[in-house]
């Protein structure tokens, strides 16, 4: 543009420099009349309406007319461009706005859980990825406008969940079943073990009964002067430890069987012999 300019000075000093040699051809003295000066005054305003277009680019514009430039170009989908109207004046654009072209750009998609989303488009969104047994997935419809997602919940998908199992002495018991437990793991000798039953409904396990298995401990045995008897058998014993009298130490009045019952020796004579001597 500048070079275009540089020309028509050029090309405007030279004709104003050839006018002013045809007027002093025509001149008989230095002192100019009236005449004269309307002659000097034409060839002014002669020079002054030389033409000096703009270029823009590849293309020309003339002196005087008008070319509609943009403030940027190109803007965000849903703006709008801004312009201006550039009059060329004497080789120059009037005013400031740069680009001679502007597109307003498509509309932006969305991104969830790594899958684009087009403008405009709807996609489900969960509020879990799982949902509580017998509890239905409750989803959301979101939209995405320009780049911007609506809603909230955040999942792709949502899967049901199952019944929970329960624990019950180290092992999981699945929903429904009924397993066996009993109120203590042991319970004494002649005595019966007492239970019940409990029922697992998701996670939940029925009754209070802690003890998976109970046995019925065997009967105890007995000590006499030192000596286990087991349940069950006898031992005799006898009334004096020594014969006192001529009385035979093995006279029914002086021995007894003794039984053992459980830990119980029936009977009551101490010793278990008696001198015969």
């Amino acid at each position: 543009m500048k070079s275009n300019y540089r020309y028509k000075i050029v090309v405007s000093l030279f004709l104003f420099f050839t006018g002013l040699i045809t007027l002093f051809q025509n001149c008989s003295n230095k002192n100019f009349t009236a005449q004269d000066s309307i002659d000097s005054s034409s060839l002014s305003e002669a020079n002054s309406n030389v033409p000096m277009d703009c270029t823009v680019g590849s293309e020309t514009v003339r002196e005087n007319d008008s070319k509609i430039f943009y403030l940027s170009s190109s803007v965000p989908s849903g703006s709008t461009c801004q312009y201006e109207n550039r009059v060329c004046t004497k080789g120059y654009f009037t005013g400031s706005y740069q680009y001679t072209s502007c597109s307003v750009s498509g509309p932006t998609s969305c991104l969830f859980n790594g899958a684009t989303v087009a403008h405009g488009a709807a996609v489900t969104a969960f509020e879990r990825s799982t949902s509580l047994y017998g509890q239905p997935c409750v989803q959301q419809q979101r939209i995405c406008n320009n780049g911007a997602l609506s809603g909230s919940y955040n999942y792709a998908s949502c899967t049901p969940s199952g019944p929970a199992s329960c624990l019950f002495n180290g092992f999981n018991i699945p929903n429904g079943v009924i397993v066996t437990a009993f109120r203590t793991s042991t319970v004494p000798y002649g005595t019966s073990c007492v239970q019940q039953s409990r029922g697992c409904n998701n996670g939940t396990l029925s009754g209070t009964y802690a003890y998976a298995s109970c046995t019925v401990a065997g009967p105890a045995s007995c000590l006499f002067n030192g000596v286990t008897i087991p349940h069950g058998s006898t031992t005799v014993a006898y009334k004096y430890e020594h014969r006192i009298t001529t009385i035979s130490c093995n006279l029914n009045s002086n021995k007894e069987t003794r039984m053992c019952i459980n830990g119980t020796l029936s009977g009551s004579f101490a010793y278990s012999s008696c001198d015969q001597y």
